[in-house]
């Protein structure tokens, strides 16, 4: 059943605007006794639809509604599809204005650790090695945000830095430890967009956002079929064949939205990976020209 918490908070923001449970229920197509049922949280699992719609007739925002939730009240409402629903769960997040579930507070995130590892497995490098970059990585992150508190001055990364170069951390091309650095960069800034809960709110950009995003999981499923086929064809195997799906995605998303700069830097740093992580040129190759043939439709 969905929480009393939820059900309040629908009820507050109806008592706020001014509405009737009548009005609500006439906009939703229901009946005023469930429409008062789901303010008092005795509906059982109720569709995301329904919420929505819900908020539609109060002419809330859905992000101003959605960034008091919790995010297992979250997760519950996005797992429960309706009937007619057409939207996955990544899709409906998109649809709700919820890209990055707010938080109070910022942390070190577990997904970075698997980032940093699994930047660093086709090395080779010692799981020794391999914890000494993520704990490097985990003290980068709180420096920035120490500094983005105020507490510390920008010379605490100087140090920081002193202090891996004495740990054996490498430095030199390949530079691993510029690499985790911008990993962490990345997964500050999003964890600083989710305690600012910086989310789109008008309808027009949520609905060219979804359709964007699934546009985009298409045509990624169709280039993923058929590079995993050429790659099968070819013997890769499957670690390696990881490598070579990260590289093409990238290409992906940079072809397809045309940034050209970038795109071309890409190539540069993939003339260096090359060698560097044993990749078949020829094999890229193929797999480039999978991608452009995909976008070509």
């Amino acid at each position: 059943m969905v929480s009393n918490f939820v059900g309040r908070l629908l009820r507050d923001f109806r008592k706020l605007r001014g509405y009737k449970i009548r009005d609500v229920a006439k906009f939703c197509k229901r009946t005023t006794s469930y429409i008062s049922k789901l303010e008092r949280g005795k509906i059982k699992e109720p569709t995301l639809v329904l919420v929505l719609n819900y908020l539609k007739a109060l002419q809330i925002s859905y992000s101003e509604f959605f960034g008091k939730v919790d995010n297992w009240e979250l997760s519950r409402m996005l797992k429960k599809k309706g009937k007619k629903e057409k939207y996955g769960i990544e899709a409906k997040k998109y649809l709700v204005g919820i890209k990055y579930p707010r938080k109070s507070y910022i942390d070190f995130p577990k997904y970075l650790i698997a980032k940093i590892r699994n930047y660093l497995l086709p090395f080779n490098l010692s799981d020794d090695l391999i914890e000494r970059y993520i704990n490097f990585g985990k003290e980068f992150f709180h420096s920035l945000l120490k500094i983005y508190e105020g507490k510390e001055e920008k010379e605490v990364i100087d140090r920081l830095m002193k202090k891996a170069e004495k740990e054996g951390l490498k430095t030199t091309f390949p530079n691993f430890l510029s690499e985790v650095i911008n990993i962490v960069k990345k997964g500050f800034k999003r964890e600083l967009k989710r305690r600012r809960c910086l989310k789109p709110i008008t309808d027009k950009k949520i609905k060219k956002m979804v359709k964007g995003y699934q546009k985009y999981m298409e045509e990624w499923l169709n280039i993923e079929g058929e590079a995993k086929k050429v790659l099968f064809n070819k013997g890769i195997k499957l670690l390696d064949m990881r490598v070579y799906l990260d590289i093409l995605r990238k290409y992906h998303s940079l072809k397809r939205k045309g940034e050209i700069k970038k795109l071309n830097k890409f190539k540069e740093d993939l003339e260096k990976e090359i060698p560097l992580y044993q990749l078949d040129k020829n094999i890229i190759e193929e797999l480039i020209k999978v991608v452009d043939k995909v976008l070509e439709k």
